[in-house]
């Protein structure tokens, strides 16, 4: 009958509308996590920074507290405290990028894993 075909079309408008809704929904919670993601990548550079630059303030304080104890040979004593001081801060920047991923992959798992209710 006709009312029956109209309660079937206006509850076929209904779940289109919550599709769409949820599909709004899904697309404002990606757009915060791809936020929280560029928010948190600046944090961890900045604090890769600071950890690179108080580093290398402790390595040159010790380079030339070495070099004042041992006025010898510093040519090759400095060489090797910039090569030592070099692959640290080569790891710092590893661990940095490693923990970026770890960060991608959680906030792209939250991201993904959108409860419609």
């Amino acid at each position: 009958s006709s009312f029956r075909m109209a309660k079937q079309a206006a509850d076929r408008d209904v779940g289109i509308k919550e599709l769409l809704q949820a599909e709004k929904e899904a697309s404002e919670v990606v757009a915060e996590a791809r936020r929280n993601k560029a928010f948190r990548l600046k944090q961890a550079k900045e604090e890769a920074d600071r950890d690179i630059h108080v580093y290398r303030a402790k390595r040159d304080a010790e380079f030339v507290k070495y070099q004042q104890e041992h006025m010898g040979n510093t040519g090759d004593f400095k060489k090797q405290l910039l090569k030592d001081t070099e692959a640290k801060i080569e790891q710092i920047k590893l661990d940095s990028e490693r923990h970026k991923m770890d960060v991608t992959g959680l906030l792209l798992g939250t991201a993904t894993s959108v409860k419609l209710e």
